[in-house]
């Protein structure tokens, strides 16, 4: 019985490999696995990944008990030491044609791509979706590094340049090693094609793949247009993407430099692909042919990376001063907020809506939440009068939807981040240490996610971290500085304490890996 053929798309990363999967998967003459990245040859997923993935799509996808069979034996697969007979068996449980999409495959070395073809079965066919490098390594950059980083507010320039120079993504988006390797392996059997057309017209992509595929284009084929356009760009802001920064114009141009060349080199592949890229490149970003300004780099990189990871809880303002004078400006839930260590464990531990009408009542310094015991400032608070009162009716309700649904963008932010990356929450004391409540606070922390750190910085003595307790760093510094004066912030002592908490080694291996 001769076995059916494995066909592989290697990606490009960000460019449709997504929108070719939910495109394919309810077709009954293929199979594509639940799992969309098989990664089997190169760039093996842990096997917790698998795990956690497997659990993921458990809740967001409606599985098989024959998609569960596979994901068990995925799961359980050596990645360690690739054969063709597990790799065949895995692929070839459906008994039908197969399409594995990793876009990992994309770096394989050269002499891996002669064993990948000699383990698949005949008629097995490779190809690749490519998009104009620049938009892509604007999508990776959003993606991997805002998305997936372990930072919270913008990068600095520097941080860009250094993302996107790092060796591999130099390796994985060079267009012209990835068609001459691929096709020198696979001959007619590998192909490119170009998320140009998926834009320009998706059903017809769409059956160009099935015909290469020797896939029969019957009338399951999903060639409902308006549903095979709704994942064509995946870098719409959605709900969620919009907690993330935004590129600047100068990391644009920063990553225009960086592409510019790899376009002009794919005239070698496709001389009308490049100068259409390059046109769309250059409408992008007008400056791109301009002499190369030097990225400007962090006088201490490492620590404007600790700063990325840093979060307010709020109760003293001298923190978020600080943040803003080292020329990083995040927003974040209790950045401005006097929020008790009590309240802050309360509020982790059963997160309630935050600022509702009904809860609010004006105290010294701002608007207290009765409910939450965190006293927010506010523009619901005049000022003018000896005694802060709220304002009039009339301003009232405007004023209150505002900062209401800035609440709510920040919250969903604050939890989204809490759970998807390891931070160092800063909360600052200026009179009794209320140990108890740090400790259910760090506990509460780490709830979220086990790496948190809470760096408590207590008012009295010298400058610098006294101790770390579990998931506690204690530090100190002299000055109890005026919320309302930035210039009375004690900058000096600050640095120090933060540059003593880089050296803490579970700070500096995330510090370290802020990409990963």
């Amino acid at each position: 019985m001769t076995t059916p053929p494995t066909h592989i798309c290697i990606g490009m990363a960000r460019s449709g490999t997504t929108w070719l999967f939910e495109a394919l998967s309810g077709i009954d003459a293929l199979f594509v696995p639940p799992a969309k990245e098989v990664r089997y040859w190169f760039g093996a997923p842990t096997q917790g990944f698998k795990q956690a993935h497997t659990a993921t799509l458990e809740q967001t996808r409606t599985l098989t008990d024959a998609d569960r069979a596979w994901l068990e034996t995925w799961s359980g697969i050596d990645s360690e030491n690739v054969s063709a007979d597990a790799y065949r068996d895995l692929m070839g449980q459906r008994g039908k044609p197969a399409l594995d999409i990793s876009p990992s495959y994309a770096g394989m070395h050269e002499y891996r791509i002669p064993e990948l073809r000699a383990a698949l079965p005949e008629g097995s066919k490779v190809f690749v979706l490519l998009r104009n490098p620049y938009d892509r390594l604007c999508s990776e950059v959003k993606l991997h590094a805002f998305r997936h980083g372990k930072f919270r507010g913008p990068a600095t320039d520097w941080m860009i340049e250094e993302f996107i120079s790092f060796g591999w993504r130099v390796r994985i988006r060079n267009y012209n090693r990835i068609v001459t390797e691929w096709r020198k392996v696979f001959g007619d059997d590998f192909r490119a094609f170009y998320h140009d057309d998926i834009e320009a017209d998706p059903v017809a992509l769409l059956k160009d793949v099935m015909g290469f595929l020797d896939l029969p284009d019957s009338n399951e084929a999903p060639h409902d247009l308006q549903q095979l356009q709704k994942r064509v760009n995946t870098d719409t802001n959605t709900a969620e993407a919009a907690i993330y920064p935004k590129l600047t114009k100068p990391q644009r141009e920063i990553i225009a430099r960086a592409t510019l060349p790899e376009i002009e080199a794919f005239s070698a592949i496709s001389p009308d692909h490049a100068a259409r890229w390059k046109r769309a490149l250059e409408a992008a970003c007008p400056t791109v042919n301009t002499v190369a300004r030097p990225v400007p780099e962090d006088a201490q990189p490492r620590y404007q990376r600790l700063l990325r990871l840093t979060e307010n809880l709020g109760e003293d303002a001298a923190f978020s001063t600080l943040q803003q004078m080292e020329g990083y400006q995040p927003s974040s839930l209790f950045q401005w907020t006097r929020a008790p260590v009590r309240a802050l464990v309360a509020h982790l531990q059963a997160p309630s809506p935050l600022f509702e009408k009904d809860a609010l009542r004006v105290v010294e310094g701002g608007l207290l939440d009765t409910r939450s015991g965190i006293t927010f400032r506010s523009d619901l608070v005049d000022l003018t009068d000896s005694a802060p009162h709220v304002v009039p009716d009339a301003r009232f309700e405007e004023i209150w939807q505002r900062e209401k649904a800035r609440i709510d963008a920040l919250a969903y932010k604050f939890w989204h981040f809490s759970v998807s990356r390891p931070g160092i929450y800063v909360i600052k004391s200026n009179g009794e240490v209320d140990a108890e409540g740090l400790e259910k606070l760090a506990a509460a922390l780490q709830d979220r996610h086990p790496q948190h750190k809470l760096l408590h910085v207590a008012a009295g003595g010298a400058a610098g971290v006294e101790r770390q307790q579990g998931a506690i760093i204690h530090a100190h510094i002299p000055a109890v500085a005026d919320d309302t004066a930035a210039n009375r912030v004690d900058m000096p002592s600050w640095r120090k304490v933060l540059n003593e908490v880089l050296d803490i080694p579970e700070v500096r291996d995330m510090v370290d890996t802020m990409f990963v």
